[in-house]
């Protein structure tokens, strides 16, 4: 098309801006290779070609534009932020973590703006939750919040912007709230974007794949490099052994040697408050409060040097504190005594080696919701062969398919049956007592334990002191009376009750609490049995149900 002299041509044009930042200096170029008219501005033709070029350098605002220093000058353009940490504190499988974040932004978001971190997709939360976010430095919560909301099925975090921010600042805060992976991540590679009402819409960013270097470094760990380089590193630890002292028994108190790996570093002042947790399930000893701190010692020496036990029937655990100023450093082995003197007590009804429920955490108990099992344990086994009723033969027994019958009656005989492996521990005492709770293992779990408030009544018998210690032929036995005559019979066939078990050093604590899986049936009492007056013959001797019933043909 024929351009006119004094006409004002605009052009325009759609580019792409480079991914790095430019302030170019911008100059404009005219040039053309051929003038088609003379000074009389007749067409000329036939004439050789002219060229002619000049170049005219572009005044520049200087203006800021959104908090962007001379953001007006043409073709400036910036990363919206710029990466200077991205990290977490903790290595234990689904534990609570804290992200450490460090960020420079290069433009001046306003409140309101939604800016979205993306791609961290721990594999645990599934469903959006409350961050709680906490400055480090800058004053950040000022600006990005004191809250922000992490989606797990999408892995983003949205922070709302609360007031204007400046440009070319480094924003620290730290985010509480997300759950560790159940096991390792790959590196997450994290994109950041915003929206809001202002004309800056879907800028974006994406970091490296690892995590760029930080002069901070929060997670400090001399032997493992996720100091910041590589989060989200999940390690699990390895509960190695736990060991009773050979010379205790079942329902006696034990020395325990535990041996484990944390893998994560355990210190006071780390997040797991320097804690590993022992699940000991029906263990024992004491009373409901527990024990609140006893000395125990470790090897290497001077790591663990406190231990606290909660009795709580299947929740009952031990936790072992590190030394004040003391860390256990992630990949070291260590070995914990808990002596004698704590106090802690095997269960009555023995443990299985390789226990499905003896596990480990690190951390107080429920601040990591995953446990690991002990990889080898010792068998104790159960501390009763079962119990005669009346005289009659053993039964009920852990293990024996039995189940003893006892009739409502007031006067019963019970006589309990220590294990015969065991005669040389001298266990059962005299002043050991026992009761009977309605309900089986099965039925009631850890019956006895949850149920240890109730007092005599139709659903547990009173207290029983066991008296006449003797060696009986399986083993060795203590007897006691029951009154059975109260106790509850909801079906023709009988009430099932549990036998629980206490020793007699803790016959003024809290009731019978130690499970033993003895189980009996409690029959109405039959006092006759009357053959019919048709003229039926017999063909055997009758049967008497139990020893203390009379017949009458």
């Amino acid at each position: 098309q024929l351009m006119t002299k004094d006409t004002v041509y605009i052009l325009s044009f759609n580019i792409t801006n480079p991914e790095l930042p430019q302030e170019p200096a911008i100059s404009i170029q005219v040039y053309t290779e051929q003038v088609l008219s003379d000074a009389a501005n007749t067409i000329r033709t036939n004439v050789a070609k002219q060229i002619v070029n000049f170049t005219t350098e572009m005044t520049v605002p200087n203006e800021p534009l959104m908090g962007v220093t001379n953001g007006r000058n043409a073709m400036k353009t910036v990363i919206p932020f710029e990466w200077r940490q991205f990290d977490d504190t903790v290595d234990t499988p689904l534990a609570p973590n804290k992200i450490t974040l460090n960020i420079t932004t290069r433009i001046a978001f306003r409140a309101g703006n939604k800016i979205t971190l993306s791609g961290i997709h721990l594999g645990h939360t599934m469903a959006a939750q409350v961050l709680t976010l906490a400055t480090v430095a800058n004053s950040a919560t000022t600006f990005w919040g004191t809250t922000a909301i992490y989606n797990g099925p999408t892995g983003e975090i949205v922070f709302t912007v609360t007031a204007t921010m400046d440009e070319n600042v480094d924003y620290v805060f730290t985010m509480d709230g997300i759950h560790n992976p159940i096991s390792t991540q790959p590196v997450p590679i994290i994109q950041i974007s915003t929206q809001g009402a202002t004309a800056i819409a879907a800028i974006r960013h994406m970091n490296t794949t690892t995590s760029p270097a930080s002069s901070t470094t929060p997670n400090v760990d001399s032997l493992i490099a996720n100091a910041n380089v590589v989060p989200f590193t999940i390690v699990n630890p390895s509960f190695a052994s736990l060991t009773f002292d050979p010379t205790a028994g079942p329902g006696n108190v034990t020395q325990l040697t535990i041996t484990f790996t944390a893998n994560d570093e355990v210190a006071r002042d780390r997040a797991n408050s320097g804690v590993v947790t022992i699940s000991l399930p029906g263990f024992t000893g004491h009373d409901d409060g527990g024990i609140a701190n006893a000395l125990i010692s470790s090897s290497p020496a001077d790591l663990f040097d406190n231990a606290s036990f909660t009795r709580d029937g299947a929740a009952t655990h031990l936790m072992l504190t590190t030394v004040q100023g003391a860390t256990l450093v992630h990949d070291q082995e260590v070995i914990v005594t808990v002596p004698w003197s704590m106090g802690i007590k095997v269960p009555a009804d023995g443990v299985m080696a390789l226990h499905s429920h003896i596990d480990l955490q690190v951390g107080p108990r429920g601040w990591s919701r995953q446990n690991f099992d002990v990889l080898s344990n010792p068998a104790v086994p159960p501390l009763f062969s079962g119990v005669m009723i009346n005289g009659l033969a053993s039964k009920g027994g852990a293990a024996s398919g039995t189940v003893a019958t006892i009739p409502r009656y007031s006067g019963v005989q019970i006589e309990v049956v220590e294990a015969a492996g065991l005669s040389d521990q001298n266990i059962l005492k005299t002043g050991d007592l026992v009761s009977f709770r309605r309900g089986t293992a099965a039925s009631v779990p850890w019956g006895c334990y949850a149920r240890r408030y109730e007092v005599e009544g139709t659903d547990r018998s009173a207290n029983l002191s066991l008296t006449n210690w003797t060696a009986a032929v399986d083993g060795i036995s203590a007897r006691a009376i029951l009154d059975a005559s109260n106790l509850r019979i909801t079906t023709q066939a009988g009430t099932y009750f549990t036998m629980c078990y206490q020793g007699v050093d803790e016959a003024l604590q809290t009731g019978p609490d130690s499970e033993t899986n003895t189980t009996f049936v409690v029959q109405n009492k039959v006092t006759h049995a009357e053959m019919n007056s048709n003229g039926v013959l017999l063909t055997a001797i009758p049967q008497m149900p139990r020893n203390d019933f009379s017949t009458r043909i």
